[in-house]
């Protein structure tokens, strides 16, 4: 699922969620998160991370695992 956060009329951050399953129970992997520069530190991502978290949990789901490069130094 792509959750994507609208402020000032456009598209101002997006977060992909994927349900996972492997050996251990289900979880959910956050991966494409972005957020555009005048929108940082807004709580922008934060609102994305919780609507994934809200849609993970109705589908029982409570395991979120986040995957980040160490390599993208813009994220910083």
């Amino acid at each position: 699922a792509f959750f994507l956060a609208s402020g000032g009329g456009s598209a101002v951050g997006v977060l992909r969620c994927a349900l996972m399953r492997g050996d251990a129970p289900r979880y959910a992997l956050l991966t494409t998160a972005y957020v555009l520069p005048g929108w940082r530190q807004r709580g922008v991502l934060r609102e994305l991370v919780d609507a994934a978290a809200s849609w993970c949990a109705e589908r029982g789901v409570t395991d979120l695992r986040l995957r980040v490069y160490t390599a993208n130094t813009s994220a910083d």
